[in-house]
């Protein structure tokens, strides 16, 4: 059992190791040289359990074996390892997932996340505030008085089948 400073410090000290990672590995893919895919590597061989936990449960080298093929992946553009990457990206740090949403395949795309529960509720996350951020956000006055919200619909035209792409991102 440990005291809140303690999970608070612990908590700190994985946000920076994802951090140091997420900024290595985008260093690399930017920019692909033997030193930086070995520092990439290294910081991902080293990121918190908090962070593995994402892509799976990992026993032995599993890790490992991974992160190295999650890497080589990302660089052929491989479209699940980057779904995987951006959804871990986007839940731990939203400043990672905006810079390496950039390098990725889905770089001109607006990306909603969706995870489905078994009661049949979808919770929908992603690039959300891309779609809200294009609507006029002029103060409501009514009788005098500025309200603080404004209530809006936003109407999105219907997509098709053939207009929307879904990427599976399993547990492994």
């Amino acid at each position: 059992m440990s005291d809140g400073m303690t999970d608070a410090a612990r908590a700190r000290r994985e946000d920076l190791e994802i951090q140091f990672y997420l900024g290595c590995l985008m260093a690399h893919l930017h920019t692909p040289t033997a030193h930086s895919r070995k520092t990439a590597l290294t910081a991902a061989f080293a990121a918190p359990d908090s962070w593995k936990r994402r892509f799976g449960q990992f026993r032995g080298d599993g890790w490992r074996k991974f992160a190295t093929r999650q890497l080589r992946d990302l660089q052929a553009g491989g479209e699940v390892s980057w779904a995987e990457l951006l959804l871990a990206a986007f839940e731990e740090s939203r400043v990672g997932y905006e810079n390496l949403k950039p390098l990725s395949p889905f770089r001109d795309q607006v990306l909603l996340f969706v995870r489905s529960w078994v009661s049949g509720e979808d919770a929908v996350t992603g690039d959300i505030g891309l779609l809200l951020g294009k609507i006029p956000r002029e103060p409501e006055i009514v009788g005098g008085m500025q309200y603080d919200s404004t209530r809006r619909l936003l109407a999105l035209p219907r997509l098709t089948k053939s207009a929307l792409r879904v990427i599976k991102i399993a547990r492994r």
